[in-house]
């Protein structure tokens, strides 16, 4: 069966290879990955001659006239097809390709992600990008992990029950960082919440699971708060001594 991410990436590869505006072109995601399911979305790079003029929404209309919306969005230029199928493009100039090369992983293969590269320079920048993107250490996860959790029970005693709940959201993705280096579930490092039921036993998701909130209440995120700080203290010892303290007499 065609995954419907794959097919539209084809067609918009076919597209870009076809206009000269377009110096280089690059597909990310689960496409390239070989990771593609019914769900997944297409997501590009195009890299724009410097002295073309070319408007992204303008260019995807043309293409795609079945779009039920195009939205400028904080990751890009988003269309939205039939079925919900998602296509993300960052349309920049070239002079902006040079920036690819702090990426922290490709996390697919050169060939694969390679759409389009008229001179090569896309193409060497690819090839030395780490093949993925390399797990940090427990230290570094747990110091983040603390000040999530710190400004976020701030906040919660403040009384500020949304941006409480906002922070622990960050809170628990570091979490989920500690439990993948736990579990030595670093393949997607950089997409932690991608296939993470499937990566991650279950009952590493379980105890995940209980430091969500049952509902953004007081009672409710406290409770949450003490279970994602039990969570971190089980899973690294890198919380300093007096931290642990202060924060165990205020939760319990």
């Amino acid at each position: 069966m065609t995954v419907p991410a794959e097919a539209l990436t084809e067609q918009v590869s076919e597209a870009c290879r076809a206009d000269t505006r377009i110096v280089a072109a690059l597909t990310y995601g689960a496409v390239p990955q070989g990771r593609a399911d019914a769900w997944s979305d297409a997501e590009f790079w195009f890299f724009i001659r410097q002295d073309a003029d070319f408007d992204g929404e303008v260019w995807l209309r043309e293409l795609l006239p079945e779009l039920l919306l195009v939205a400028h969005g904080e990751w890009g230029l988003i269309a939205i097809l039939p079925g919900l199928v998602r296509l993300e493009l960052h349309a920049v100039p070239e002079d902006q390709m040079s920036t690819l090369a702090s990426w922290p992983g490709l996390n697919a293969p050169v060939e694969r992600t390679l759409v389009l590269d008229r001179d090569g320079r896309l193409g060497e920048i690819l090839r030395n990008l780490p093949e993925r993107s390399a797990p940090e250490s427990e230290q570094a996860v747990s110091e983040r992990f603390a000040n999530w959790w710190v400004l976020g029970f701030n906040v919660l005693r403040r009384g500020e029950l949304e941006r409480a709940y906002d922070a622990l959201t960050h809170a628990r993705w570091q979490l989920l960082w500690l439990l993948r280096l736990r579990h030595e579930a670093t393949e997607l490092w950089g997409t932690p919440l991608r296939r993470a039921e499937v990566e991650l036993p279950p009952e590493a998701i379980q105890a995940l699971a209980r430091t969500a909130p049952s509902a953004v209440t007081p009672e409710a995120l406290r409770a949450a708060y003490a279970d994602a700080w039990r969570l971190a203290v089980a899973l690294t010892d890198h919380q300093p001594a007096g931290l642990r303290r202060e924060v165990e007499c205020l939760i319990g």
